[in-house]
């Protein structure tokens, strides 16, 4: 049968920053310094549907949320009425990783597609500004540096970065696909990313130069997170979360979890606490300093949900069987659950109105609020 797609949003409080891309930010720590509010069990508002599965995640502005569907658009839908905006169509599919990304202006939005181009489509509109054909499927989420310049991850092998206006600049290859999506340092002069080769990656962001690699035997899909001069990644067969240092790559610390890590990790506003998903169906917190494990939940289905981290002590993600949760960040103990009754793979968002946004697979984009 056809999987489809949803998302399921989730009353919050407190203005914050647009959501601009994969995991908030560039440097993946999805952070939301607002709270929760309304019922332990919010209510879904309204309900929208696009044209085939979603397994990537939303950007968000002050006024909208934008995702692209394996329908090949990319849809911008109103936060408050659920009514779409437009929808763009990329001529391929716009999949698992490749979610979207704002420019650094906030103007425009860049995503990949399964064609193998990379887009700047215009916010308000919906209309193409710029586009470049790699050299194969696109199924990473951009990255923006400080600066404006771009990175995104190619089926060719190639870590490819752009101008704002999409003018080639360089790229770097790997022997295998570049899926997961790039971070990268807060002075913009460092660009980490994980590919499928199994190697970790650390590049000037100037002219793609390597400063060093680190060699696992598991593969990397999934997406880095850096903070406390630190960067975080998990892989596949090794089944291992990788705490190394930015400077040489040099090992803090490794974790193992029960099965393949997917998710990008977060990393709290403090810098203490990291959370990720494994598709051993658990959500985990580890000490960031040590890699000690602090708490683990188990859910019904498998975990590729990265976790986004609420200002009041919640985390939120969803899993394969269907549930959006948050739990007490502190104690990993249930506080909600959303029952979508459809898998869910996407990451959740936190818009700037008060809203959490997160991708499933059953057709319909929800609204849940109090």
């Amino acid at each position: 049968m056809q999987p489809l797609l949803c998302f399921a949003i989730v009353a919050l409080t407190q203005a914050a920053d647009p959501w601009s891309q994969f995991m908030r930010s560039n440097r993946h720590d999805s952070v939301a310094n607002m709270s929760i509010t309304g019922s332990t069990k919010p209510n879904i508002a309204w309900t929208f549907k696009t044209g085939d599965m979603v397994t990537g995640s939303p950007l968000l502005t002050a006024n909208a949320v934008i995702i692209g569907s394996n329908d090949g658009k990319l849809y911008s839908i109103d936060r408050s009425s659920g009514a779409q905006n437009w929808a763009y169509d990329t001529g391929a599919a716009v999949s698992a990783s490749g979610s979207p990304t704002l420019s650094d202006d906030g103007q425009f939005v860049y995503v990949g597609s399964a064609s193998g181009a990379i887009l700047k489509i215009a916010v308000d509109s919906g209309t193409l500004g710029d586009s470049y054909m790699t050299g194969d499927l696109i199924n990473s989420a951009p990255a923006v540096g400080p600066d404006g310049q771009v990175y995104i991850g190619s089926g060719d092998g190639n870590l490819w970065a752009f101008t704002k206006d999409l003018g080639f600049l360089w790229r770097f290859k790997t022997s295998n696909i570049v899926q997961g999506s790039a971070s990268i340092s807060d002075d913009g002069s460092t660009v980490f990313f994980g590919g499928v080769d199994m190697n970790i990656y650390s590049l000037n962001a100037k002219d793609g130069s390597l400063n060093w690699n680190v060699s696992t035997t598991g593969r990397i899909k999934g997406s880095p997170a850096v903070g406390n001069g630190l960067i975080f990644i998990g892989n596949y067969e090794d089944k291992t979360m990788f705490a190394l240092k930015q400077s040489d790559g040099s090992k803090v610390w490794t974790f193992v979890a029960g099965d393949f890590i997917y998710s990008a990790p977060a990393l709290s506003s403090d810098g203490r606490t990291l959370y990720f998903t494994s598709t051993d169906s658990y959500a985990y917190a580890l000490d960031a300093a040590t890699g000690n494990q602090l708490w683990k939940f188990g859910t019904q289905g498998y975990v590729d949900s990265s976790i986004a981290i609420v200002g009041d002590g919640t985390v939120v993600f969803g899993s394969a069987d269907g549930a959006v949760r948050g739990l007490d960040a502190s104690k990993g103990t249930a506080v909600w659950s959303v029952n979508t009754t459809a898998t869910i793979e996407s990451s959740p968002a936190v818009d700037s109105s008060g809203s959490v946004y997160i991708g499933c697979f059953n057709g319909n984009v929800y609204k849940i609020g109090a």
